[in-house]
């Protein structure tokens, strides 16, 4: 079982795969889905893969 990120590990780890996307997000955005998602590396791969990949 992985544990919760920091809200910097949550940062660093969505900035990250949108990036490899080509896409850039708004801080304010990402801010607010660390604050939601509470750090769940599940919930935040989720949302990155509907953000990023569904649209």
């Amino acid at each position: 079982m992985l544990r919760k990120f920091t809200p910097n590990q949550s940062r660093e780890f969505l900035k990250r795969g949108f990036n490899e996307l080509g896409m850039n997000i708004a801080n304010h955005e990402i801010d607010e889905v660390i604050n939601k998602l509470d750090g769940i590396p599940g919930w935040l791969t989720l949302y990155g893969y509907y953000r990023g990949v569904q649209n």
